[in-house]
């Protein structure tokens, strides 16, 4: 079984070459790699190419370069897409995989074969208890469950360190959300609906480091407000299922609350507001319904003071 390891560039000169050196030294080797520079502005794709230059092992190297710079999803997208593997493996730039880690991932797709996803175990250097799920079984094969596990437990939203059948993302067009951060929550989310069989790998399959400067950590907090307004848009607008719908609310409703706050003058909003007014509709909770309307209205007066900013703080 061939394997694409998808890997996005973008000014990560500091860590690219730990990252691709742990390609190299994969055990498992039925790996074609391809790296998309996203108009890197340092020397990163330089270094790649000084390193590759010198392998000489079965691993296959190809480097797709956007013309500008469209950010992780597209890249991830456009990897997708070039891919000619049965899995896809996304590993970011600042990240690393163990030697073993494409060797256990397959050795439990061979296992667990109609698995879509085989995900796998991630140490990290910071909150290694977020990072470190271990679920009560190791192999879900049907959606239910996986998504009672995704609701109710620290489910592993990213993208990164997951094994995915390319027929399962092409089926469904399980492509990356494009002008967004944040893109992992919304595309775990259409994974989710859509998954019937995913297992679990227990050994610690990558490492990934939290780092200052990277989008997770910069403090942008009007730009995270405009992604998630247009997450949740399509969160709320999903007709789920009604065994689901409660938990979609319940899951969703405090994101709504907190990234509002944030920048409520943002347009993209009030479609949030629209799609949450329908879904408490179907789910027919008359009582949240008022609170939504005047937690929203009421808010959008005031922005976020005094007694808003209060009742906003202790539902999130």
């Amino acid at each position: 079984m061939k394997v694409s390891i998808i890997v996005p560039v973008y000014n990560v000169s500091q860590y690219i070459v730990r990252c691709i050196n742990s390609i190299i030294n994969q055990i498992y080797t039925n790996i074609e790699c391809i790296i998309i520079d996203d108009q890197s502005k340092d020397n990163s794709i330089e270094l790649c190419k000084d390193i590759i230059s010198n392998y000489r092992g079965p691993i296959s190297f190809t480097f797709l370069k956007h013309k500008i710079n469209r950010g992780l999803s597209a890249a991830r997208n456009t990897g997708t897409l070039q891919a000619t593997g049965d899995y896809i493996y996304y590993l970011d730039s600042d990240d690393e995989i163990y030697p073993t880690t494409i060797l256990n991932l397959i050795k439990a797709a061979q296992e667990y074969s109609d698995a879509e996803i085989i995900q796998g175990n991630t140490y990290s250097n910071q909150n290694q208890e977020y990072y470190h799920y271990q679920p009560n079984k190791t192999y879900f094969s049907n959606n239910e469950e996986i998504q009672n596990n995704f609701y109710t437990t620290n489910f592993p939203i990213n993208a990164w360190n997951k094994l995915i059948k390319k027929s399962f993302i092409d089926k469904y067009n399980l492509f990356f959300k494009e002008g967004i951060i944040h893109e992992d929550e919304l595309w775990c989310f259409l994974v989710i609906k859509k998954l019937t069989s995913i297992a679990f790998v227990h050994e610690y399959t990558y490492k990934h480091y939290i780092r200052e400067g990277s989008i997770m950590t910069l403090n942008n907090k009007k730009r995270s407000s405009t992604s998630w307004s247009i997450i949740l848009t399509e969160v709320f607008n999903y007709k789920d299922e009604p065994i689901f719908l409660k938990q979609t609310i319940i899951k969703y409703l405090p994101l709504y609350i907190k990234w509002h706050k944030i920048y409520p003058q943002q347009a993209q909003w009030k479609l949030v507001y629209k799609n949450i007014k329908e879904r408490v509709k179907d789910f027919r909770s008359f009582s949240l319904l008022c609170f939504i309307i005047f937690y929203t209205k009421f808010f959008r007066i005031h922005h976020g003071k005094g007694v808003f900013s209060i009742l906003s703080y202790l539902i999130k």
